[in-house]
């Protein structure tokens, strides 16, 4: 089941946990899904824009939800930039959005 972790003007979180780890979305408020964080026990990886152009790069983590943490963390803006979604990043900037990203990375740190 799809859980939402943050909803904002310019993007959504959301949470997926499966058998194998969890699958962290990051969707635009069009509904394009930017960025896909597969954290899985093996071969884990991300995804940039993919639906679109599917840029795929591997975790090289022990453990891929702590990494994922620290993405959203420092590297959300670059990534949704990255992806092509120039406004969703300008909005993850913003002061407020950047304390609920704080709050999303803490909980999944704690899963």
């Amino acid at each position: 089941m799809r859980e939402n972790l943050l909803v904002t003007k310019a993007i959504k979180i959301t949470r997926e946990r499966r058998g194998d780890g969890t699958v962290i979305r990051v969707f635009t408020t069009g509904g394009a899904q930017a960025i896909k964080l597969d954290c899985l026990e093996r071969n884990a990886h991300y995804h940039l824009d993919p639906d679109g152009r599917n840029i795929v790069r591997s975790i090289e983590d022990a453990d891929p939800l702590e990494w994922a943490a620290r993405a959203l963390r420092s590297s959300l803006s670059p990534m949704l930039r990255a992806a092509g979604y120039e406004e969703a990043a300008a909005d993850v900037g913003r002061e407020q959005v950047r304390s609920q990203i704080e709050e999303v990375a803490a909980t999944l740190q704690h899963c």
